[in-house]
């Protein structure tokens, strides 16, 4: 049907509807259901103690234009009790709902790989399912999975659950929903977040106080 943008351009709904901020709830891929979209006054989480929130970075990339996104400082993440490994400044992080699947700084997407691979159980298929670099059997995985907690600036820690970034792809297979960010080509240390790790995740994007704020949700059931 086509795109709605919601980025810094002149010419996205958020710019030419003038509201201080937004917020979107995207339902899992495979419900069969609407995610939810607020505009204006209407943009607002149900709070009650699980709402967290981290203010917006500015960076610019050395022959890249991230001027039009919205970005968040990690500075923490984790797969289970296993921490994993970031550059001693962070990571950058784009917000992104185009993308499906989320883009690692290298040597954290090694890691999570590797605990992955461990919590599984399975060998790996040698030759993955494209665009995955790391697919399992299904039949033959007898591990769980751990969740994955990122950390953002000012302690805001958000939880994606096993089922948010182990694809269950088809033919019993079950892929990595995530790559590393060197296949971005990007010069600076950018991580993205895409948008199946975003589901049943209710974010709020506060356009005047420049922070990300975001609340696990039943993202079926916002209207």
């Amino acid at each position: 049907s086509g795109i709605v943008g919601l980025g810094r351009t002149p010419w996205s709904l958020v710019t030419q509807t003038g509201v201080a901020a937004f917020s979107y709830c995207l339902a899992p891929h495979d419900a069969g259901k609407n995610s939810a979209l607020f505009l204006g006054s209407s943009a607002k989480l149900a709070g009650g103690g699980k709402a967290a929130s981290t203010p917006f970075v500015n960076i610019s990339g050395n022959g890249n234009d991230l001027s039009n996104y919205y970005k968040v400082q990690l500075e923490g993440l984790k797969a289970g009790d296993a921490m994993i490994p970031l550059p001693p400044s962070g990571s950058t992080v784009l917000l992104d709902t185009f993308s499906p699947i989320s883009f690692l700084v290298d040597g954290a997407y090694q890691a999570v790989k590797k605990a992955v691979t461990v919590a599984v159980g399975a060998p790996p298929m040698a030759t993955p399912v494209e665009p995955f670099d790391l697919c399992f059997p299904k039949s033959g995985a007898s591990g769980a999975a751990p969740d994955l907690v990122f950390t953002f600036r000012g302690g805001a820690a958000m939880t994606v659950a096993a089922s948010n970034y182990l694809l269950d792809y088809k033919n019993g297979t079950v892929c990595l929903a995530m790559l590393s960010s060197a296949r971005l080509n990007s010069t600076t240390e950018l991580s993205l977040l895409g948008s199946l790790q975003q589901e049943n995740i209710h974010f709020l994007f506060d356009l005047d106080k420049e922070t990300l704020s975001f609340e696990p949700a039943d993202c079926t059931k916002l209207s």
